[in-house]
């Protein structure tokens, strides 16, 4: 049976079974009315049944099936939403905003309903958050967004900038469990603004170089950006005091929601800059080749990788160009090319089920051209004892909830899981909503044992 956190059925959810290490489905059904499904003549042995509906964070159960009839309960929690609006001081909708819900801790990422342009009135409607912790920041004014989707852009009456809700030295978190609907309301006031005039040196060229701006205490988003002229000069309008840093990039050839698209031949450069209380002259940045870096493959004890797989860097920094990428990995050694001299994100996909890399890594290439080394770590498990139905464990951003259900013995686990921090919640009651989610921090290795049982 698919019920919603309250015990109310969920109609319609699509349900799939799968045997462990078999290709194909054993079932591909959807709930009734009733919210329930069922399987007949299956096998004896190990199924894994995914359960999704549109607005609810997916689940993945495993399950064991005897000669006897099994039964699986499973609870969807909706997903979150952040609603609000972005005016200026009048009141007045700030045209050309854009709204981003920004897990904490992670990277900004660009899927739909993590970000939003504000619509003609002001609002704004951000959906489908997965349980977690949400900082909320606008942009505004020269932004990349609106440069790369209009090819220009309109300073405010407030400037260009980010800011995040309600304040840039103390950002509200947004905590979600099971479909809270949050609001977040930008007011933006007019502040001093300056403008930045500066030079691309670079020889003449198809296609035209792109400028961030990003503060030097939140560089993973942009205050402000622009194109250079054919002849490489530039201007950053309506910028507020602050240490900023600013990147180049280029010569782009088009133009996204990001901002420019860098060509397989890129050059790429980078200055500090602040601004005090009059506009800034004569800054000249000269671009340099896109970097050659070579990576090497570190495993640690214990640590079982299958040899290939991919590496995937995401930039830790804001240059309002296209700089993710996805390296195909078929050896410990390899180099990868057309890099950015910025700070990358790793993230081992496809490796292995115990074969990652530790959270938080990061290659910085704005100090060093490497060589990178990538540490590999094995899996982590949890763990314990719980009284109650059901174990719910929630990952990162777009995985799946998990579901346990404790033995005879109160014991439950979770394993091949990637390291990094996780939360856990005890259903008691198959009738009743599960407690409230706590986080657990997963490490390579050994499970962490965590007791559930009630005090």
């Amino acid at each position: 049976m698919a019920a919603n956190r309250s015990g109310d059925p969920l109609a319609g959810a699509s349900v799939r079974l799968s045997r462990p290490g078999k290709a194909g489905l054993a079932a591909d059904l959807e709930t009734d009315r009733g919210g329930r499904f069922a399987a007949r003549d299956l096998s004896e042995g190990e199924y894994r049944i995914d359960v999704t509906k549109a607005s609810h964070l997916p689940v993945s159960v495993t399950v064991r099936v005897r000669g006897e009839p099994s039964e699986a309960h499973v609870r969807l929690l909706r997903l979150g939403v952040i609603t609000g609006s972005v005016v200026d001081a009048q009141g007045q909708p700030v045209r050309g905003a854009f709204v981003f819900a920004i897990r904490d801790g992670g990277q900004r990422e660009l899927r739909a309903g993590l970000y939003a342009a504000v619509d003609a009135r002001g609002m704004y409607r951000l959906y489908g958050l997965t349980p977690g912790s949400y900082t909320v920041a606008a942009t505004y004014g020269a932004s990349a967004q609106n440069l790369g989707m209009t090819g220009s852009a309109t300073v405010s009456s407030a400037g260009s900038g980010a800011a995040y809700y309600p304040d840039n030295r103390q950002p509200k978190l947004f905590t979600v469990t099971d479909g809270e609907e949050w609001r977040a309301d930008f007011t933006l006031l007019p502040q001093a603004t300056y403008t930045i005039h500066g030079q691309v040196e670079f020889p003449p060229h198809k296609g035209l170089f792109w400028i961030a701006l990003a503060p030097e205490d939140r560089p993973d988003l942009a205050s402000a950006a622009a194109q250079a002229r054919p002849d490489g000069s530039f201007q950053l309008p309506g910028i507020a005091p602050g240490s900023y840093t600013v990147f180049v990039s280029g010569p782009s050839l088009g133009r996204g929601f990001r901002g420019g698209v860098p060509p397989e031949n890129a050059f790429f450069g980078r200055a500090r800059i602040d601004v005090t209380s009059e506009d800034v002259h004569g800054l000249v940045i000269a671009p340099q080749p896109a970097l050659t870096v070579p990576f090497v493959l570190q495993p640690e004890e214990g640590t079982v990788c299958d040899g290939r797989g991919e590496l995937v860097l995401t930039p830790l920094e804001d240059w309002a160009a296209e700089l993710a990428r996805r390296v195909p990995v078929e050896s410990h050694e390899f180099q990868v090319d057309r890099l950015a001299p910025a700070r990358y994100a790793l993230s081992a996909s496809g490796m292995g089920k115990s074969c990652f890399t530790p959270e938080g890594a990061v290659a910085d290439l704005s100090k060093s051209a490497g060589p990178v080394a990538v540490r590999l770590v094995p899996a982590g498990a949890i763990a314990g004892r719980a009284s109650g139905s059901a174990v719910l464990l929630f990952g990162g951003a777009g995985e799946p909830a998990r579901v346990a259900y404790p033995d005879a013995e109160a014991r439950f686990a979770f394993d091949e899981l990637r390291p990094g921090r996780y939360r856990v919640a005890v259903q008691a009651d198959p009738a009743k909503p599960a407690g409230e989610p706590f986080p657990v921090t997963v490490t390579p290795g050994e499970p962490v044992e965590v007791d559930l049982m009630p005090r």
